[in-house]
């Protein structure tokens, strides 16, 4: 069974039927400003042409010089991203100048940066992925048929934001004395992304980015009994466990992973028995259960509005709101 844990291992290294495989050797850019400390990289290909000949200094600083510009430009374009701009904008950004493997890890951990930093457009960052998997170079071996660089590197990074999703938060929980305010905010700003880093894994599975194992996966390792946890360990755990299950559950739990689903519901209720677990996480839970004995069918027709919606939607709706509010009036559902 699998609620017993040995040891951590990488979730996302090689799944059976997909034909991707990561090399946990391979670096990738930080992003940090304007990727100060690339030529250090040994994807950069700047690093790469002082490694194998003599290359005059002002070549290298060239060379730097460019990706950082490419670099700058896909911040510029990812900050006026909106669902009415995606097309435009998605073309744009696959013209910047993707000439290497190093500019496209770039653009992957900027894309993964605000996807965490803006969850609510997690869909919207997925769809983008979804077009760079199709339409990015591709680097890789073209003898290795379904081989995608952007979709291997995509994967790489998952993994690494899913597997260190709690180490700060678990240092700080078990920190004794009150917390700093510089703390407080640090351990926020990490609940967030690890949220973010959730949803979005989500997103990338329901549009067919991620192998259903690895989301089962995931969902395993949120679940499973680990030594020494905290209160707040499972609190987090559960309330990540119910963005993905709101997110890909429907696609989930389908007739041959049935059994599976049945084992993740007993140890959610399971979970449920523990009487230290906050109400606030409680009613989440009870929420998924209720979603799945009702088919996954949410009780509101938009999911808690879960998608990014264009503007002038969200100002209809705001005007029809305060028109029925006015005169008194109950909206019709469809």
């Amino acid at each position: 069974v699998f609620l017993v844990q040995t040891q951590t291992a990488s979730i996302f290294t090689k799944v059976e039927g997909q034909g991707v495989t990561v090399s946990t050797k391979e670096s990738v850019p930080k992003v940090s400003g304007a990727f100060t400390g690339a030529k250090a990289n040994p994807s950069d290909p700047a690093a790469q042409a002082s490694s194998q000949r003599w290359v005059p200094p002002h070549i290298i600083r060239e060379l730097e010089n460019s990706n950082d510009a490419v670099f700058r430009r896909v911040r510029a374009i990812l900050n006026k991203l909106t669902p009415e701009k995606f097309e435009k904008l998605s073309d744009e950004l696959l013209h910047v100048g993707i000439d290497t493997k190093f500019v496209l890890k770039g653009i992957i951990l900027l894309v993964y940066e605000k996807a965490l930093d803006e969850p609510k457009y997690s869909s919207l960052y997925a769809q983008l992925c979804l077009r760079f998997s199709e339409l990015a170079p591709n680097f890789d071996d073209p003898g290795k048929a379904g081989h995608s660089t952007f979709r291997r590197l995509l994967l790489k990074q998952c993994e690494e934001e899913f597997n260190s999703r709690s180490k700060t938060s678990t240092a700080l929980d078990r920190k004794d004395g009150v917390l700093s305010t510089e703390e407080e905010e640090q351990r926020a700003s990490n609940k967030r992304k690890m949220l973010g880093n959730i949803k979005f894994i989500g997103e990338l599975g329901k549009l067919g980015m991620l192998h259903e194992a690895i989301l089962h996966k995931c969902i395993k390792q949120l679940l499973v009994k680990k030594k020494r946890a905290t209160v707040a360990d499972i609190s987090e755990d559960m309330e990540c466990l119910c963005h993905l299950m709101k997110t890909v559950g429907s696609q989930l739990d389908v007739v041959k992973a049935r059994p599976l689903f049945d084992q993740y519901f007993d140890r959610i209720q399971h979970i449920l028995e523990n009487t230290e677990l906050p109400s606030r996480n409680r009613f989440m839970l009870q929420d998924i259960l209720e979603l799945r004995k009702n088919k996954w069918v949410p009780r509101r027709t938009e999911q808690d509005n879960a998608a990014p919606r264009p503007i002038h939607e969200i100002r209809q709706e705001a005007w029809q709101v305060m028109f029925y509010h006015t005169f008194d009036l109950k909206p019709t559902t469809p």
